[in-house]
């Protein structure tokens, strides 16, 4: 679903665990079958919401006495309580919605009260619930999420046969919640939070209110825009920062924090990283990331379970590592950090043989940064130019920037800057084509043995055989397939750039 934005400018996300699966399954064939081509129960909850009451925060100050001995009087001082601020309020939350045709939102949420009630339910909390504020450009400029939410009530509504046809009024549900957190904007740039205290990035589209009595001349809402990999076929492996296929229910990366080395998955708001969630995770601390899910296939995630080898991707003092405005990941070649598939039949060059990837490699670098391997040598391998992007093994897959390429004596000086890398294997006389920002760059043209396996791990930011030659910068997206791309080019391309506008 796209959301759209309120003309109150604001709106309420609930997380999964609010409305259970079973009641989702339920309601969905009849939420589907409604005009407004909404995506789910709880989408179509959030979508009714009315308004939220926020209690006030109020205190007695104590009062305290002494007697001024000089002029026989006593004076009195108030004082500020000693309690915390967050004990200032009654924390109740009040979210009033809607009633729609058939008054389907009342029935999910009273069903949804009772599940939540249940003592077969083991669940402590309905989960987190966020309140996004917007300004008149749709930018989210302030976030406010109540931590542990309890349902604690759900209001009536009244039904009568003095009316013949369905009057739409509202109902209302109460929560109690344990702790609120708030970020705001830069008003410099209402498009990120800032590092401090946030880096909430991007934009909220509107969200629509289903017609109570849509008329045959009132236009539906387009569809939602499909993401990149929901009419592409064949893609083997999808590591990214940002959603890429629509059926993927799973989250983006996991990350462990300094602070107490805490682990927690970040998964996508608006089909972008959630990098408010983030960013409440890891406030005041470091990042790692130590999974990198893969979106095409759950059983070959990109994993790191050495701390002093996981990469960065939130700084303690600059917030979430950030490349031209977008998440990134920061593999610090100090560090020797990389992410690696455990399953080692994976990632060999047939699932491989068009790939695109997202990277910055840092100015100052100048020995051979790894983008993804899966053996750097062996025999009979097929190097694409021995001053160039990319190597491609008989049987094997590495993505590399030779050490001269990045520098004035071989060609164009790509470090510092976000770039775009292509590898296409084909059979033939086209043999390996590579590209930088959809120009292509070098071309081998013999033909290709595009079968065979080989025995190490696909690995991405180091050459998996454990030398020297690691990724120094960033990586934000690598998208593998086992089929040649070349028809299809042009459409992923563009669909890449776009989101990271990076030419």
């Amino acid at each position: 679903m796209r959301h759209l934005a309120r003309k109150d400018l604001f709106y309420i996300e609930f997380t999964k665990k609010f409305i259970p699966d079973t009641i989702e399954e339920f309601y969905k064939p009849y939420v589907k079958n409604m005009p407004t081509q909404l995506e789910s129960p709880r989408t179509l909850v959030e979508s009714t919401l009315q308004g939220v009451t926020i209690p006030s925060y109020q205190y007695e100050g104590v009062e305290q006495g002494f007697v001024d001995t000089l002029n026989k009087n006593e004076i009195k001082t108030n004082w500020r309580s000693t309690l915390n601020a967050q004990g200032l309020t009654e924390k109740n939350l009040t979210l009033t919605f809607k009633l729609i045709n058939g008054y389907v939102n009342y029935w999910i949420l009273l069903d949804t009260f009772f599940f939540h009630y249940d003592f077969k339910n083991p669940n402590a909390f309905i989960g987190d619930i966020s309140l996004r504020m917007l300004d008149n450009q749709d930018n989210v400029m302030f976030s406010r999420v109540y931590r542990d939410c309890i349902l604690t009530g759900i209001s009536d509504f009244e039904l009568s046969y003095s009316e013949n046809i369905q009057t739409f009024e509202t109902f209302s549900i109460t929560l109690q919640y344990s702790k609120v957190e708030s970020t705001f904007a830069n008003p410099g740039n209402p498009n990120t939070f800032n590092s401090n205290p946030s880096n909430f990035t991007g934009k909220i589209s509107d969200i629509k209110i289903p017609s109570e009595q849509p008329s045959q001349e009132q236009e539906s809402e387009p569809e939602p825009d499909p993401l990149l990999l929901d009419d592409l076929t064949g893609s083997t492996g999808a590591f990214s920062l940002r959603k890429l296929k629509s059926s993927y229910t799973g989250n983006a990366v996991q990350v462990r924090r300094a602070s107490d080395d805490t682990t927690q998955d970040i998964g996508f708001v608006n089909n972008q990283l959630d990098t408010a969630s983030l960013n409440t995770f890891c406030s005041g601390t470091d990042g790692f990331v130590t999974i990198w899910y893969n979106q095409s296939d759950t059983n070959n995630n990109a994993i790191q379970t050495t701390s002093n080898n996981q990469p960065k991707i939130y700084d303690s003092t600059t917030g979430v590592e950030l490349e031209n405005g977008k998440p990134a990941i920061n593999f610090i070649k100090t560090s020797s950090t990389y992410l690696e598939v455990i399953d080692n039949t994976f990632g060999n060059i047939e699932d491989a043989i068009s790939n695109f990837t997202v990277f910055k490699i840092n100015t100052g670098t100048t020995n051979f940064p790894m983008l993804f391997t899966k053996s750097y040598s062996a025999p009979g391998s097929i190097s694409v130019s021995s001053n160039g992007p990319g190597q491609s093994n008989t049987g094997q897959i590495n993505l590399w920037i030779d050490s001269q390429y990045i520098t004035s004596s071989a060609g164009p000086d790509i470090r510092g800057s976000q770039k775009l890398l292509n590898n296409i294997n084909t059979l033939g006389t086209n043999g390996i084509k590579v590209y930088l920002d959809s120009v292509l760059t070098i071309q081998e043209t013999s033909t290709k043995d595009l079968l065979g396996s080989g025995t190490e791990k696909f690995t991405i930011g180091r050459n998996d055989q454990g030398d020297s030659y690691y990724m120094d910068g960033t990586i934000q997206e690598i998208i593998l397939f086992s089929s040649d791309q070349t028809t299809n080019k042009t459409t992923i391309e563009n669909n890449i750039n776009t989101n990271y506008t990076i030419y």
